[in-house]
């Protein structure tokens, strides 16, 4: 019986001609190889389908609701994830904890809603992403960054060190 990997560690080749995206790559503020950050949505009715493509410049995890649901370690290998699961009707958080381990760093995802009518809504990674300076209070990963400083936007996707 083949073995096979998790969905969330799925890999997406060719991201550079697959997406097409207005998801800015984002880190903090200040110059540390540490990045934890939140994006709280609501969500008035679940959709059919939610999709996210993400990648870190080194390594990061992404949780939604407080479930580890996507990781990546390589910048040039983006990742996809069916966040349907893991998604509730009302408030959801987004969150992300990121490493840089020397050189550029940065953060990219967009999250794909898709409507039970068609209609498609993009969570992209950009200034609107909250941000703490260390490691945030107990409870982050479920509650969000209520408190923190706007993601600072580094580069557009395709722009910037990654050219992806």
């Amino acid at each position: 019986m083949e073995k096979r990997l998790p969905e969330y560690f799925r890999k997406v080749t060719n991201m550079t001609t697959a997406l097409n995206t207005k998801a800015f790559w984002i880190w903090g503020n200040t110059a540390s190889d540490l990045f934890c950050a939140t994006r709280t949505i609501d969500i008035p009715a679940l959709p059919a389908s939610a999709r996210l493509i993400s990648a870190a410049d080194d390594t990061y995890m992404l949780y939604v609701n407080g479930k580890a649901v996507q990781s990546g370690a390589y910048w040039v290998q983006y990742q996809e994830t069916n966040l349907l699961p893991y998604l509730k009707k009302g408030k959801n958080v987004i969150a992300v904890y990121a490493t840089n381990q020397g050189g550029a760093a940065g953060f990219l995802a967009d999250l794909e809603l898709v409507g039970k009518d068609g209609k498609k809504e993009h969570i992209y990674s950009n200034r609107s992403w909250k941000t703490a300076g260390d490691i945030p209070a107990y409870n982050w990963l479920k509650n969000g960054i209520s408190d923190g400083k706007n993601a600072k936007e580094l580069f557009p996707f395709g722009k910037g060190p990654w050219n992806r």
